[in-house]
């Protein structure tokens, strides 16, 4: 009880001090999210028909059971992990603060892109995959990058500034929880993704 609500204060507390640098990743994540749907409604209709073919493609051959485990995880912990070593490596000085926001704004794109693409072309069963597949194992993932973005950024800043010491915004959340955080995040996504999102796609196709 003690520790939730430790933990609550210093999530608070990173949020004030940080409060300018959330506004600024949430709004790069969401003119990245917006920029795919965007895209994706000015597609040529050859290309989205091309996509759509291979999704359904790719949908037989998992609702077959004919692909491969190991591979799907390997692919999904790289997806997973790429963003994540970017936001540690680039916390270093303020100058990669782009790299930081572009990275974030890179997984809003996908999300944009492959939601509209569900629901514009599957109608009821684009609704449930975009639940199932996209938002559930997404939400955790999501804060976690907001969180370690805004962490890389302020770290960026702290370093610049102090030259090498952090100063006290980088305290409210400590690094043992982010370390915890990204484990259970990252081992949460992949039960999902390999797991739970197939037999899922079985049920709905």
């Amino acid at each position: 009880m003690v520790k939730s609500r430790t933990l609550t204060v210093g999530l608070k507390e990173n949020y004030s001090k940080n409060f300018i640098i959330y506004m600024m990743v949430l709004l790069f994540l969401l003119c990245g999210f917006l920029i795919g749907v965007y895209l994706f409604t000015y597609l040529d209709s050859e290309l989205v028909s091309y996509i759509r073919n291979d999704f359904i493609e790719y949908m037989k051959v998992v609702k077959e059971g004919e692909f491969s485990f190991l591979n799907n995880l390997r692919f999904s912990s790289l997806v997973l992990i790429v963003p994540i070593a970017i936001f540690v490596l680039f916390s270093t000085s303020i100058m990669f603060s782009p790299i930081s926001l572009v990275t974030l704004s890179l997984k809003g794109f996908t999300l944009g892109f492959t939601t509209t693409f569900l629901l514009t072309n599957f109608e009821f069963k684009g609704i449930l995959l975009t639940i199932f597949t996209i938002i559930v194992p997404n939400v955790l993932i999501i804060f976690l990058y907001i969180l370690l973005c805004v962490k890389s950024i302020s770290r960026g800043i702290s370093r610049t500034r102090f030259k090498g010491r952090f100063s006290s915004n980088d305290n409210s959340i400590t690094l043992r929880f982010l370390i915890l955080f990204i484990i259970f995040s990252v081992l949460i996504a992949l039960l999902f993704k390999c797991l739970l999102t197939p037999f899922i796609i079985k049920l709905i196709f």
